[in-house]
């Protein structure tokens, strides 16, 4: 009960970050991709027996990640500052459904091999979200960036 009342705290709070507007520096916009994909390559490195197979996976992956990095970022609002020229954003219902539903689908892998026996390919998969990741924050700040170079929004 405690964890489901905790589930729904966090839900609750992701849902209104993802509704507040929020500033975008272009300047800052590639800190993020470039540390996910640090850790993400770092903790892959650890594996010590990765086949080339399970690195074509990753890169799938990232792309994959791209591509839904894009929808998300396509699916803000933005809006631009008339007196100071800033960009903002702000996420829309469609924007936490995208989020949610890669949460699930993390959720779902995670339960679906959990037995001992699919511990590696477990660990595969979850590095293989944290690659999707690393292309989904690209991909949406990609968008984010191309955003803020257009004087109309």
């Amino acid at each position: 009960m405690q964890s489901l009342i905790v589930m729904i705290i966090i839900f609750l709070w992701i849902t209104f970050n993802q509704l507040k507007e929020r500033k975008i520096n272009p300047k800052k916009l590639w800190i993020a991709p470039v540390l996910l994909a640090y850790v993400a390559i770092s903790s892959a490195i650890e594996i010590k027996s990765i086949a080339l197979n399970y690195c074509a996976f990753f890169a799938v992956m990232i792309i994959l990640g791209v591509g839904v990095g894009i929808l998300r970022g396509k699916t803000y609002i933005f809006r631009r500052d008339d007196k100071t020229g800033q960009l903002f954003r702000k996420g829309s219902l469609l924007t936490i459904a995208i989020f949610f539903v890669i949460i699930i689908l993390k959720v779902i892998s995670k339960y679906e091999f959990q037995s001992p026996s699919n511990k590696f390919l477990l660990n595969i998969i979850q590095f293989g979200f944290l690659f999707e990741q690393v292309g989904s924050y690209a991909g949406r700040n990609i968008i984010f960036y191309l955003r803020s170079r257009k004087e109309i929004v």
